[in-house]
């Protein structure tokens, strides 16, 4: 009865390997790229560190699983992105995805890890994919769903994405569990609401070859995506400018201003963004140790903060450089809402204004 289970667990793996693909790849949209910019470094990153010091992020937990194990080189080739619209709402969706086929130089996909849309121009998390829980593409804004929870619990079902990218709707929900506390009996279930509930769910007379050859033909829909390899994305430097305010400061521009020290040596820094950031922070850096390979690390404590820094009202802030060892930093949250540090310092060589990241 185990070994009936398993293979039950197993089919959607066998369904996916057999399923005709359609010839045609959905295809990309260069419209909306510069918004999900920070999302996509911030993939770009986990990617190129492999996951060191990940926490769990929503969005994440499926790169994780296929980076892991992985050298950096191979897992930016093994993951890609698409911007395109899902929805038929006209704004464009991203999505990261598994890298299935390769060939006459394009990169293609149907296993969706992560989507997003845009609400109000900004990146919104919409939802993940993982091992236990995929996503496949089949076209008009649907998606063929398949997972399991435990050898006798697997389901498949057809979600759509709502017509705003926010959420996903359920079509159809299909699913298999023991029938009551009967352990050698496995039942066959359907809903409409997503629920792994046997309760508010109507159980199927049918049998499993028939509830296999449903999913088949669920299955045999999935389309491919045409992706961009992470490979070939170029990250983008922080979305936080820091410039000499002499240089950088219009005499008639808005600005907030904020006085970090009063020494005699203080001098005007203007920190800018080329978008909005939320939680900004302007923070005293004390240094708490050092590792084997001469990074330091850093105790911060906040001086100064905004709900957001935006472009058309940078910060000005008058300041004291104190030796060679940053004493101030900033940090904000990004796109996906991960804390970015950095510290604020002078170059060494031209003495320029250097923003450095604090992992």
């Amino acid at each position: 009865m185990k070994r009936k289970f398993l293979c039950v667990a197993l089919l959607s793996l066998i369904l996916m390997a057999k399923a005709g693909f359609a010839a045609g790849a959905a295809q990309q949209t260069p419209a909306g790229f510069d918004a999900y910019r920070g999302v996509l470094d911030s993939y770009h990153r986990l990617i190129t560190t492999n996951g060191m010091n990940a926490q769990e992020n929503t969005g994440e937990t499926g790169v994780l699983e296929a980076i892991s194990g992985l050298e950096p080189g191979q897992a930016l080739t093994t993951l890609g992105y698409a911007v395109l619209d899902i929805s038929g709402d006209d704004i464009p969706e991203l999505l990261i995805g598994l890298i299935e086929e390769t060939g006459q130089g394009s990169s293609l996909g149907s296993q969706v890890l992560a989507a997003y849309t845009l609400v109000d121009g900004l990146p919104h998390f919409t939802f993940e994919g993982w091992a236990r829980n995929r996503y496949y593409y089949i076209g008009q804004g649907s998606f063929y769903h398949s997972g399991s929870s435990g050898a006798a619990q697997s389901q498949f079902g057809e979600y759509r994405m709502s017509l705003d990218g926010k959420e996903m709707i359920c079509i159809d929900f299909c699913f298999t569990d023991l029938k009551d506390t009967n352990l050698e009996e496995l039942s066959l279930y359907h809903n409409v609401t997503g629920k792994w509930e046997k309760a508010g769910s109507e159980e199927l007379d049918m049998s499993q070859n028939q509830f296999q050859q449903m999913e088949q033909e669920l299955a045999d829909k999935v389309q491919m995506i045409a992706l961009t390899p992470f490979l070939a994305y170029e990250a983008s430097a922080s979305p936080v400018q820091a410039r000499w305010a002499k240089d950088a400061l219009a005499d008639d521009a808005a600005y907030h201003e904020f006085t970090v020290d009063t020494s005699d040596a203080q001098v005007q820094v203007l920190l800018s963004c080329i978008h909005e950031v939320k939680d900004f922070k302007v923070l005293a850096l004390t240094i708490t140790g050092a590792d084997m390979e001469g990074k330091i690390s850093f105790e911060s404590r906040t001086l100064y903060a905004l709900d957001s820094l935006t472009p058309g009202r940078p910060l000005l802030l008058q300041m004291t450089f104190f030796g060679d060892v940053p004493s101030y930093g900033v940090s904000y949250r990004d796109e996906r809402a991960k804390v970015q540090t950095f510290t604020l310092s002078l170059s060494g060589e031209d003495g320029s204004l250097l923003l450095s990241r604090i992992d």
